[in-house]
Protein backbone atom coordinates (compact mmCIF):
# COMPACT_ATOMS: atom_id res chain seq x y z
CA UNK A 1 0.00 0.00 0.00
CA UNK A 2 1.37 3.44 -0.91
CA UNK A 3 1.50 6.72 1.08
CA UNK A 4 -1.00 8.18 -0.72
CA UNK A 5 -3.75 5.05 0.05
CA UNK A 6 -2.40 5.17 4.02
CA UNK A 7 -2.98 8.98 3.98
CA UNK A 8 -6.79 8.35 2.90
CA UNK A 9 -7.44 5.21 4.78
CA UNK A 10 -6.25 7.25 8.16
CA UNK A 11 -8.08 10.50 6.90
CA UNK A 12 -11.20 8.29 6.79
CA UNK A 13 -10.72 6.64 10.51
CA UNK A 14 -10.29 9.88 12.05
CA UNK A 15 -13.86 10.75 10.07
CA UNK A 16 -15.13 7.83 11.28
CA UNK A 17 -14.27 8.31 15.06
CA UNK A 18 -16.16 11.35 15.06
CA UNK A 19 -18.91 10.42 12.82
CA UNK A 20 -17.87 13.12 10.02
CA UNK A 21 -19.94 12.15 6.85
CA UNK A 22 -18.03 12.27 3.64
CA UNK A 23 -17.85 10.99 0.18
CA UNK A 24 -14.48 9.20 -1.25
CA UNK A 25 -13.78 9.16 -4.86
CA UNK A 26 -10.83 6.69 -5.41
CA UNK A 27 -9.23 5.27 -8.46
CA UNK A 28 -11.71 4.89 -11.23
CA UNK A 29 -14.26 7.36 -9.40
CA UNK A 30 -12.14 10.08 -9.35
CA UNK A 31 -12.90 11.57 -12.26
CA UNK A 32 -13.06 15.14 -14.04
CA UNK A 33 -16.85 14.59 -14.37
CA UNK A 34 -17.60 13.92 -10.28
CA UNK A 35 -15.01 17.29 -9.72
CA UNK A 36 -17.25 19.29 -11.81
CA UNK A 37 -20.57 18.12 -10.25
CA UNK A 38 -19.47 19.77 -7.02
CA UNK A 39 -19.68 23.03 -8.93
CA UNK A 40 -22.60 24.92 -6.79
CA UNK A 41 -23.51 22.16 -4.02
CA UNK A 42 -19.24 21.77 -2.68
CA UNK A 43 -19.15 20.32 0.67
CA UNK A 44 -16.99 22.30 3.57
CA UNK A 45 -13.53 20.52 3.14
CA UNK A 46 -12.21 19.02 -0.21
CA UNK A 47 -8.91 16.56 0.16
CA UNK A 48 -7.57 16.00 -3.12
CA UNK A 49 -4.45 13.88 -2.61
CA UNK A 50 -3.18 13.04 -6.49
CA UNK A 51 -0.56 14.14 -8.74
CA UNK A 52 -0.04 18.47 -9.48
CA UNK A 53 1.99 20.07 -12.14
CA UNK A 54 3.17 23.47 -12.73
CA UNK A 55 5.25 24.12 -16.42
CA UNK A 56 6.79 27.42 -16.61
CA UNK A 57 7.35 28.87 -19.97
CA UNK A 58 10.69 28.07 -19.60
CA UNK A 59 10.07 24.48 -19.31
CA UNK A 60 7.28 24.62 -21.81
CA UNK A 61 9.49 26.06 -24.19
CA UNK A 62 12.43 23.12 -23.52
CA UNK A 63 9.37 20.42 -23.83
CA UNK A 64 7.72 21.92 -26.78
CA UNK A 65 11.07 21.74 -28.71
CA UNK A 66 12.22 18.42 -27.76
CA UNK A 67 8.70 16.83 -28.73
CA UNK A 68 8.14 15.16 -25.38
CA UNK A 69 5.63 17.99 -24.01
CA UNK A 70 2.16 17.50 -22.80
CA UNK A 71 0.06 19.45 -25.14
CA UNK A 72 -2.71 20.52 -23.32
CA UNK A 73 -0.23 23.47 -21.56
CA UNK A 74 0.16 24.79 -24.84
CA UNK A 75 -3.23 26.00 -25.43
CA UNK A 76 -3.29 29.80 -24.99
CA UNK A 77 -7.06 30.46 -23.94
CA UNK A 78 -8.33 33.90 -22.39
CA UNK A 79 -6.01 33.25 -19.46
CA UNK A 80 -3.16 31.32 -20.88
CA UNK A 81 -1.21 31.10 -17.16
CA UNK A 82 -4.23 29.01 -15.93
CA UNK A 83 -3.45 26.25 -18.63
CA UNK A 84 -0.20 25.88 -17.40
CA UNK A 85 -0.89 23.83 -13.98
CA UNK A 86 -3.76 21.32 -12.84
CA UNK A 87 -4.50 17.95 -11.11
CA UNK A 88 -4.16 14.46 -12.72
CA UNK A 89 -7.26 12.66 -12.10
CA UNK A 90 -8.77 9.49 -13.52
CA UNK A 91 -7.66 8.68 -17.06
CA UNK A 92 -4.83 11.09 -17.22
CA UNK A 93 -2.14 8.97 -18.28
CA UNK A 94 -4.06 8.01 -21.48
CA UNK A 95 -3.94 11.51 -22.54
CA UNK A 96 -0.91 13.36 -21.09
CA UNK A 97 0.74 13.15 -24.59
CA UNK A 98 -0.59 13.87 -27.95
CA UNK A 99 1.26 11.10 -29.96
CA UNK A 100 0.57 12.94 -32.98
CA UNK A 101 2.12 16.02 -32.16
CA UNK A 102 -0.26 18.21 -33.38
CA UNK A 103 -1.58 20.84 -30.88
CA UNK A 104 -4.21 22.05 -32.95
CA UNK A 105 -5.94 18.57 -33.56
CA UNK A 106 -5.41 18.20 -29.83
CA UNK A 107 -6.71 21.36 -28.65
CA UNK A 108 -9.85 20.35 -31.33
CA UNK A 109 -10.31 16.67 -29.51
CA UNK A 110 -9.74 17.58 -25.80
CA UNK A 111 -12.38 16.21 -23.83
CA UNK A 112 -13.73 17.74 -20.60
CA UNK A 113 -13.30 14.35 -18.97
CA UNK A 114 -9.59 13.29 -20.26
CA UNK A 115 -7.91 13.01 -16.42
CA UNK A 116 -6.11 16.49 -16.42
CA UNK A 117 -8.36 19.06 -14.46
CA UNK A 118 -6.81 22.05 -15.64
CA UNK A 119 -6.35 25.67 -13.30
CA UNK A 120 -8.22 27.06 -16.05
CA UNK A 121 -11.45 24.65 -16.14
CA UNK A 122 -11.55 24.79 -12.17
CA UNK A 123 -11.85 28.89 -12.25
CA UNK A 124 -15.36 28.43 -13.74
CA UNK A 125 -16.83 26.13 -11.30
CA UNK A 126 -18.70 27.83 -8.33
CA UNK A 127 -17.01 26.06 -5.32
CA UNK A 128 -18.30 28.65 -2.89
CA UNK A 129 -19.40 26.82 0.03
CA UNK A 130 -16.29 24.87 0.73
CA UNK A 131 -13.98 26.44 3.40
CA UNK A 132 -11.06 24.49 2.98
CA UNK A 133 -9.30 22.87 0.42
CA UNK A 134 -6.03 20.30 1.00
CA UNK A 135 -4.11 19.91 -2.48
CA UNK A 136 -2.11 16.71 -0.65
CA UNK A 137 0.02 17.03 -4.20
CA UNK A 138 3.16 18.42 -5.43
CA UNK A 139 4.10 21.62 -6.19
CA UNK A 140 0.05 22.88 -5.95
CA UNK A 141 1.11 26.25 -4.97
CA UNK A 142 3.17 27.23 -7.87
CA UNK A 143 2.38 29.16 -11.38
CA UNK A 144 3.24 31.99 -12.87
CA UNK A 145 4.34 35.24 -10.91
CA UNK A 146 2.39 38.24 -12.05
CA UNK A 147 1.50 42.05 -10.35
CA UNK A 148 -1.64 40.53 -9.91
CA UNK A 149 -0.85 37.37 -7.95
CA UNK A 150 0.35 33.97 -8.90
CA UNK A 151 -1.58 32.01 -11.71
CA UNK A 152 -1.49 28.74 -10.85
CA UNK A 153 -4.08 26.21 -8.57
CA UNK A 154 -4.33 28.74 -6.07
CA UNK A 155 -6.01 31.16 -8.19
CA UNK A 156 -8.21 29.00 -9.90
CA UNK A 157 -9.75 27.65 -6.33
CA UNK A 158 -9.56 31.24 -5.31
CA UNK A 159 -11.57 32.62 -8.25
CA UNK A 160 -14.19 29.36 -7.79
CA UNK A 161 -14.88 30.63 -4.48
CA UNK A 162 -12.78 28.75 -2.11
CA UNK A 163 -12.02 30.37 1.34
CA UNK A 164 -8.57 29.10 2.38
CA UNK A 165 -5.78 26.36 0.28
CA UNK A 166 -3.42 24.05 1.59
CA UNK A 167 -0.80 23.47 -0.60
CA UNK A 168 2.72 22.53 -1.50
CA UNK A 169 6.09 24.50 -2.35
CA UNK A 170 7.91 21.48 -3.80
CA UNK A 171 7.89 18.11 -4.56
CA UNK A 172 6.58 15.97 -1.24
CA UNK A 173 7.69 12.26 0.67
CA UNK A 174 4.65 10.15 0.64
CA UNK A 175 5.50 8.82 3.76
CA UNK A 176 6.20 12.26 5.27
CA UNK A 177 2.88 13.66 3.65
CA UNK A 178 1.04 10.93 5.05
CA UNK A 179 1.52 11.54 8.91
CA UNK A 180 1.66 15.19 8.07
CA UNK A 181 -2.19 15.38 6.77
CA UNK A 182 -3.07 12.59 9.65
CA UNK A 183 -2.02 14.82 12.24
CA UNK A 184 -3.61 17.71 10.56
CA UNK A 185 -6.71 16.06 10.54
CA UNK A 186 -6.68 15.36 14.34
CA UNK A 187 -5.49 18.64 14.96
CA UNK A 188 -8.34 20.41 13.02
CA UNK A 189 -11.47 17.55 14.02
CA UNK A 190 -10.30 18.36 18.08
CA UNK A 191 -10.81 22.15 17.40
CA UNK A 192 -7.88 23.74 16.16
CA UNK A 193 -8.18 26.50 13.58
CA UNK A 194 -6.17 25.45 10.36
CA UNK A 195 -3.08 27.49 11.30
CA UNK A 196 -2.80 25.85 14.34
CA UNK A 197 -3.23 22.28 13.46
CA UNK A 198 -1.25 22.37 10.52
CA UNK A 199 1.91 24.13 12.41
CA UNK A 200 1.42 21.35 14.83
CA UNK A 201 1.13 18.48 12.28
CA UNK A 202 4.45 19.87 10.78
CA UNK A 203 6.12 19.80 14.45
CA UNK A 204 4.86 16.22 14.52
CA UNK A 205 6.33 15.50 11.10
CA UNK A 206 9.52 17.34 12.09
CA UNK A 207 10.09 15.12 15.51
CA UNK A 208 9.50 11.85 13.58
CA UNK A 209 12.58 9.92 12.82
CA UNK A 210 13.72 10.03 8.98
CA UNK A 211 11.38 13.65 8.34
CA UNK A 212 13.74 15.76 10.27
CA UNK A 213 15.13 17.61 7.44
CA UNK A 214 13.00 20.66 6.52
CA UNK A 215 12.31 19.44 2.70
CA UNK A 216 9.34 16.52 4.35
CA UNK A 217 7.46 18.77 6.64
CA UNK A 218 7.93 22.72 5.47
CA UNK A 219 6.45 22.15 1.88
CA UNK A 220 2.55 22.83 3.02
CA UNK A 221 1.65 26.40 3.34
CA UNK A 222 -1.90 27.40 3.98
CA UNK A 223 -3.24 30.38 2.12
CA UNK A 224 -5.97 32.97 3.82
CA UNK A 225 -6.37 30.38 6.74
CA UNK A 226 -7.80 33.16 8.99
CA UNK A 227 -9.71 30.48 11.42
Amino acid sequence: MNGTSIELDSIKCELNSRAVRYKEFRKDLATEDAFRRLSGQSPEVIHIATHGFYYSREEIEKEYKSGNYCNFIAYQGMNPELYHSGLALSGAQDTWHNESGDISKYVEMRSENDGILLSSEIAQLDLSNTDLVVLSACETALGNVKSEGVYGLQRAFKLAGVNSLIMSLWKVDDNATQVLMTSFYQNYLSGMSKREALLTAQNKVRNTPGFEDPYNWAAFILLDGLN
